[in-house]
């Protein structure tokens, strides 16, 4: 017997639209967590947030480790904060030149397929982004996008049995030769960077903040709406997790 097809995921035909930044890296990883957590409990609608930090961070997906893919040394030196987020995927340095995304959803009833999900989720963002570029862009290994074989935005998920969140970020000006100085060679890649080093992975989109953030209200539907951001759990987060080394440094 054939297995069916998985159901595609059931993006919301619109979302509401924060742009808020908060000072720290940690408080923006924690932001993202107190809002999953409030769509989780049904305080908050399906919501697209975005934010960009003005200094430059790495960030560990919770599986990775430390040793394997950060410059700890560099990071020490130039005083480049680590921390580690709630979500998979691999570990990125942020900052100025980079746009944060991340789509905070209900899920109810929604058996967790993070490939479809991504899918379904990144479609909407590449056919949009497309419209300004020369070439149809295209989703390549799990979760990137890139432009021919080079990526400008990687993509992660965490699921609750109520909400998820899937975030991303997109490069547009960013200092890319930074990301070999901070970050090593990944522990694990995807088939098509075939062993290629930072510098040759990766470009920035020729485009600005505004146009993407345009692009990405278009891609989601998303509206400028009034959401109590839980401000309390965020500093809660901080607190109990994302300024703690042992969190951070647990892998």
């Amino acid at each position: 017997m054939e297995q069916a097809d998985p159901a595609p995921f059931p993006l919301p035909s619109e979302l509401g639209y924060i742009d808020l930044t908060l000072p720290t890296a940690a408080e923006n990883l924690a932001l993202d967590e107190a809002l999953l957590n409030a769509t989780h409990a049904g305080e908050l609608p399906a919501t697209l947030r975005l934010w960009e930090l003005d200094h430059y961070a790495v960030i560990l997906g919770r599986a990775n480790r430390v040793t394997a893919n950060v410059n700890v040394d560099a990071c020490q030196r130039n005083s480049i904060p680590v921390l580690r987020r709630c979500t998979g995927g691999g570990t990125v340095l942020i900052g100025p030149g980079c746009l944060c995304f991340s789509l905070i959803l209900p899920v109810s009833g929604v058996r967790p397929n993070i490939s479809v999900a991504t899918a379904e989720l990144l479609k909407p963002l590449v056919e949009e982004l497309s419209t300004d570029a020369d070439s149809a862009f295209t989703i390549a290994g799990t979760s990137d996008i890139v432009a021919g074989q080079l990526k400008f935005s990687g993509n992660a998920q965490r699921w609750l049995s109520k909400a998820m969140i899937h975030h991303g970020t997109l490069l547009y000006d960013f200092d890319l030769p930074l990301i070999s100085t901070y970050l090593t060679a990944p522990e694990r890649e995807p088939d098509y960077r075939e062993g290629r080093s930072h510098d040759r992975f990766v470009r920035n989109l020729p485009t600005t903040k505004t146009q993407l953030e345009t692009h990405l209200q278009r891609a989601y539907n998303a509206q400028a709406t009034e959401i109590a951001a839980p401000f309390t759990q965020v500093q809660e987060l901080v607190k109990s997790r994302y300024s703690k080394d042992e969190w951070t440094f647990s892998r």
